[in-house]
């Protein structure tokens, strides 16, 4: 065995040096959508566009503003006020709901002072480019006793809209999908007494889950208005600030556990009637963390977000099983009414208040995070492999080229494979010539902290005499669970592809 070989099978006896974690990384600036606005609320619809709308107060008297971005964008357009009604004020926050297919209507609900009725619905079918004026749907407004900032208080089930009167206590209203006639305060259905952060979602089926959480510190979720009370969390630092979001993998729920010294945020997956365990997306420790939320896009990604040290968090995930990492969206002297929508791409917007600017709503692009943060180690990815081969050894995964470029070759002096682990590991990746000789070349560790893929540009010695670039050669991969080197630990076994040629 040659003395390169055996470098390569014992390589992960070695210690490595510890590499830091990479710091965060901030997206792009916040985009300035309005000033003296209060109350955002915004919602990206099947086909990519993000609708944003806010109120603006202005000599005692408060409107509804709109405007949208579309699918790609990194702007919104001009805003522009909508006509909602001719007299009263509009108090409670607008909110965005799209038909379920193949409808496409958009509608905005929204609530008015001091006149009757009190919930005004206005409707798009051209993907938000004309509004319909507003009409009264319910003598009832919608509301909720705020734990933490905005939660979603409208649903379109496709039969009609579930709307939230959360105030006192946890009530519900319907109006019909004509949005005729005026849904009464009689039809209101009361579902709990506990007064905080009372919601609605629809679940995987399309139907109608409730959350909402009392003074004592539980936050709870139910299936439909008649079904049994499910306890998510509990905590002793006062209201849980419960944000709930459904979809195509169930419902979440994200919620604060803890004590007023050791708080964490935790999200739980209930499908088919079962709530799942508790998944941390927070350390526990950290009291200056808030404003959560929770969404969920079409294709049934969980997209969360939070204020934390005066930075916007994100995490999301494909299943609500295995989350990315935290990830910075932005820096923000002043957060509130935080609030996020994605599409079924995954893009979307991030919104809240700035308020220490004239009540300045902010929004940022999910994309500029999830993008890089997003990863899938169980899934080959053959980006920039040409021809690629695969091979499988347990949780690892090395892909690599079946016919380089020689051209390409002479000019970066190296060849690109990718590497992929399901867990903490150490990968050497090495290339040797002949089919008989094994002289292992441009040896290189790649170590991983967590789950992840990574392309390495393995040295190919053109000019040395055992290397011949006329001969097949093969990729020879060595790894070891771990980030670290653990003492005692045996030799790596060698994983060697089919024999490559260039071309």
């Amino acid at each position: 065995m040659s003395r390169t070989v055996r470098a390569l099978l014992s390589f992960a006896v070695l210690a490595v040096p510890t590499m830091a974690h990479a710091a965060p990384t901030a997206g792009v600036a916040a985009v300035r959508v309005a000033t003296n606005a209060t109350r955002p609320w915004v919602f990206t619809d099947r086909q990519g566009t993000t609708h944003l709308a806010w109120t603006v107060t202005t000599t005692g008297q408060s409107q509804t503003f709109y405007t949208r971005a579309a699918a790609g964008a990194r702007t919104f357009e001009p805003a522009r006020q909508l006509a909602v009604s001719a007299t009263g004020e509009d108090f409670s926050g607008p909110f965005i709901v799209q038909d379920p297919a193949p409808s496409d209507r958009l509608v905005i609900t929204v609530g008015r002072c001091c006149t009757a009725p009190s919930t005004y619905a206005l409707t798009s079918s051209d993907g938000g480019t004309t509004w319909s004026a507003g009409v009264p749907i319910a003598e009832s407004s919608t509301s909720h006793n705020p734990g933490d900032g905005r939660a979603p208080l409208v649903v379109d089930s496709g039969t009609g809209l579930t709307l939230v009167s959360g105030n006192p206590s946890m009530r519900i209203f319907s109006v019909p999908a004509t949005l005729t006639p005026i849904t009464p305060s009689s039809a209101l259905v009361s579902i709990s007494p506990s007064p905080i952060d009372g919601q609605v979602t629809l679940d995987e089926a399309g139907s109608p889950v409730f959350g909402f959480a009392d003074f004592a510190g539980k936050s709870y979720v139910r299936q439909g208005p008649t079904a049994a009370d499910q306890i998510v969390s509990e905590t002793s630092r006062g209201v849980p600030a419960l944000k709930i979001a459904g979809g195509p993998h169930g419902v979440g729920t994200l919620s604060g556990v803890g004590t007023n010294v050791q708080e964490r945020l935790d999200f739980r997956l209930l499908r088919g009637g079962v709530l799942g365990a508790a998944i941390a997306l927070t350390g526990t420790g950290d009291i200056d963390q808030g404003i959560p939320f929770l969404a969920a896009d079409q294709s049934g990604r969980f997209h969360a977000a939070w204020r934390a040290h005066g930075t916007v968090q994100y995490r999301r995930s494909n299943d609500g099983l295995s989350w990315t990492p935290a990830t910075t969206l932005v820096t923000s002297p002043s957060i509130y009414d935080l609030v996020l929508s994605a599409g079924s791409d995954g893009n979307g917007w991030a919104v809240w208040m700035d308020g220490t600017s004239n009540a300045t709503v902010l929004a940022t692009p999910l994309r500029t995070a999830a993008t890089v943060a997003v990863v899938d180690p169980s899934v080959p990815d053959t980006t920039g492999i040409a021809n690629p081969q695969i091979i499988r050894r347990g949780g690892k995964i090395f892909i690599v080229p079946r016919n380089p470029s020689l051209a390409k070759l002479r000019k970066t002096k190296c060849i690109n494979v990718r590497v992929q682990t399901t867990k903490p590991a150490r990968i050497n990746v090495a290339v040797f010539s002949g089919p008989k000789s094994i002289r292992l070349f441009g040896a290189t560790v790649v170590r991983f902290t967590r789950p992840g893929k990574r392309t390495v540009c393995v040295p190919v010695p053109l000019n040395a005499h055992s290397f011949n670039v006329r001969q097949p050669f093969r990729f020879a991969f060595a790894s070891k669970d771990g980030a670290v080197a653990k003492p005692g630990e045996g030799s790596a076994k060698v994983t060697t592809s089919d024999f490559v040629n260039f071309k």
